[in-house]
């Protein structure tokens, strides 16, 4: 799995560099940079985040434990960004699995989002979530939340529509 999980990346990594490099105009810059940040953490059941427990140093080890709500955060507003600026509706589906995230599609499969308190968990740590629901955790989430509310009645999916024409 770790094999597949770095070729897909290496893949989309790729893609956002040859976006970039081609010259793709400045509205579809964040295009190639979403691509780049997709591609190094890679999304393939559900966000895997890298985790702040050793980061992941030049030529080191990702670390995979202590994955923070702010990361999925900013993966939701990255590609909210990106859809603003392509109108590509994959950017739709990657906002979705970037905010499953909070909902439990994550690693340990456990919802971060606490509705009874309506705060969020500090993140996820190598067995079990962290008890803890800070104000930067549960702000993390209702952000999310809140971007995921002005896209709710956008069709998500793969294909670009058309960019409005600014003539």
């Amino acid at each position: 799995m770790t094999l597949v999980l770095m070729a897909v990346g290496l893949l989309v990594t790729a893609a956002g560099l040859l976006t970039i490099g081609f010259g793709i105009p400045i509205n579809a810059f964040s295009l190639g940079n979403t691509l780049i940040i997709s591609g190094t953490v890679a999304s393939v059941g559900g966000l895997i985040l890298i985790g702040n427990e050793g980061w992941y140093p030049r030529g080191g080890v990702r670390a995979h434990t202590d994955e923070q709500p702010i990361d999925a955060a900013a993966f939701v507003l990255a590609h909210r960004g990106a859809y603003e600026a392509t109108r590509d509706r994959h950017h739709l589906q990657r906002m979705q699995e970037a905010f499953g995230w909070f909902l439990g599609d994550n690693r340990l499969g456990v919802p971060l989002h606490d509705p009874q308190t309506g705060g969020c968990r500090d993140g996820l740590g190598q067995t079990a979530a962290n008890e803890n629901q800070g104000a930067e955790s549960t702000i993390c989430y209702l952000l999310s939340l809140l971007e995921m509310a002005t896209v709710a009645d956008e069709p998500a999916g793969p294909g670009p529509e058309a960019l409005p024409d600014t003539n």
